[in-house]
């Protein structure tokens, strides 16, 4: 009897642990299940059970500690990885100037094409017009030559002038020689007629005679004088003529000089002609050239282009894998996040230094085009760990250092709502400047911890 109540006694007290047990266990699990939570995490009692699963929790808490703070290592350290931003804004200028170099090589190449054609057309017209200006320089020294010729004969012309003049002289001499012969014939005429005269009827015949002689002695005067009106008009005429042939030689004279100088000119001017025509083809010869260089440059550039494109989609590609692997880390840490409250001095302040972190962190891809996010994708400050501590400080000792620390709290998340918010909205005007104050709000919060 006495055994078998020793027995319920002992069974109602091992009942009574285990229910305790079971209660403390749920009272353990809710603590660690939620994290803001700050009740113990361990069981409160003393029995060798009770020490042996609280060695059982601190070492499964320590191996996850471990791995927590392992993946708030990777958190940080992915999230600080701003060279990425770097190395795709420096792929996307030399991207951008790439497309402009190719750009501009397409465009010079067809410029230096529209050149080669111009200067071809140039050559063609330079060829017509040498080959013309050569016919033309041909028949202006023909017109020289014939020129020239005529000067030639001008020159024997007024030389034959001169023989005329002196040939007139000689007629005047000779009408001289008949004037005289005519006057002195006149004389004997009048002579002989005073002697017949004298003579009476014996000297009539003679009178006749000597009459005829008379007249044929007037005749002979009156041709003279018009003979020696011809010779002085024929002389007049004569010097005008030659005295106009001077002039005409005078002339052709200084244009002879003017001639023998344009000739040279127009020889110069061909061997010139000729010169411009070499030039012309070596120029077309060497834009030639210069065309082949620039199209090869230009595919050379175009195909430096489209690397430059591939490795731009490369670095895409990368960005997105390590936003996306980020994303995988933080999904680990907020499964592992209860486990916060086992955490103790500078550890308790990385998992809040990892959170605002990836606030930038998101922001930035957000930017870069790595991740398409929402607004509510990013967490309010009223649901941020940090937030919530802060509030409750402030609502049992509120001072302008928590207000401060709050603020500074409060502005990181909605700094990270308005660049979310512009990027999904196209407006980029004010993003840079938002980063760059994300940068400073998150650098002093981190400071404040």
């Amino acid at each position: 009897m006495f055994g078998s109540k020793k027995e319920k006694s002992i069974s109602n007290n091992v009942d009574i642990e285990r229910s305790n047990l079971i209660n403390e266990l749920k009272r353990v699990y809710e603590v660690n299940k939620n994290y803001e939570n700050t009740g113990n995490g361990y069981l409160e009692g003393d029995s060798e059970l009770e020490l042996m699963i609280n060695k059982l929790l601190e070492l499964k808490n320590s191996q996850l500690r471990e791995q927590f703070l392992l993946n708030t290592d990777i958190l940080e350290f992915v999230t600080q990885m701003d060279y990425v931003k770097d190395m795709i804004d420096n792929i996307s200028i030399q991207k951008k100037s790439m497309e402009e170099v190719s750009v501009s090589s397409e465009e010079m190449s067809r410029a230096i094409e529209e050149v080669a054609d111009y200067v071809q057309s140039s050559l063609s017209i330079t060829e017509e017009t040498v080959s013309t200006s050569k016919t033309s320089i041909k028949t202006i020294n023909e017109s020289f030559d014939y020129i020239s010729k005529s000067f030639q004969e001008i020159s024997v012309v007024q030389n034959k002038m001169h023989s005329v003049v002196e040939s007139t002289r000689e007629i005047d001499a000779l009408v001289n020689i008949i004037s005289q012969v005519a006057e002195q014939t006149n004389l004997l005429a009048l002579n002989a007629s005073i002697e017949a005269a004298r003579a009476g009827e014996a000297g009539r015949g003679f009178a006749v005679v000597a009459d005829e002689i008379k007249k044929l002695a007037d005749n002979s005067k009156e041709s003279v004088n018009y003979v020696r009106k011809m010779v002085k008009n024929l002389r007049e005429d004569i010097d005008n003529s030659a005295h106009a042939i001077t002039e005409v030689v005078n002339v052709f004279s200084s244009g002879k000089a003017h001639i023998n100088e344009a000739t040279l000119s127009m020889d110069k001017m061909g061997e010139g002609l000729n010169g411009i025509q070499s030039n012309f083809e070596n120029i077309s010869a060497n834009i030639e050239e210069q065309t082949a260089v620039t199209q090869e440059t230009a595919s050379r550039l175009n195909e430096i282009n489209n690397q430059t494109k591939l490795l731009s989609e490369a670095c895409m590609k990368t960005g997105q894998g390590i936003y996306n692997i980020s994303s995988m880390v933080e999904n680990i840490r907020n499964k592992a996040i209860p486990y916060f409250k086992d955490l103790s001095g500078e550890q308790s302040t990385r998992p809040i230094k990892a959170q605002h972190l990836l606030l930038k962190w998101k922001a930035y891809n957000g930017v870069w085009g790595f991740a398409k996010l929402k607004e509510t994708d990013i967490q309010d400050h009223t649901s941020c760990s940090l937030g919530k501590y802060l509030k409750r400080l402030m609502s049992t000792n509120h001072s302008k250092d928590l207000e401060r620390r709050y603020e500074i709290e409060r502005r990181s998340h909605e700094l990270t709502k308005t660049i979310v918010n512009a990027v999904n909205c196209g407006n980029r005007d004010k993003i840079d400047s938002n980063l760059k104050e994300l940068d400073e709000v998150i650098s002093d919060l981190i400071k404040e911890l």
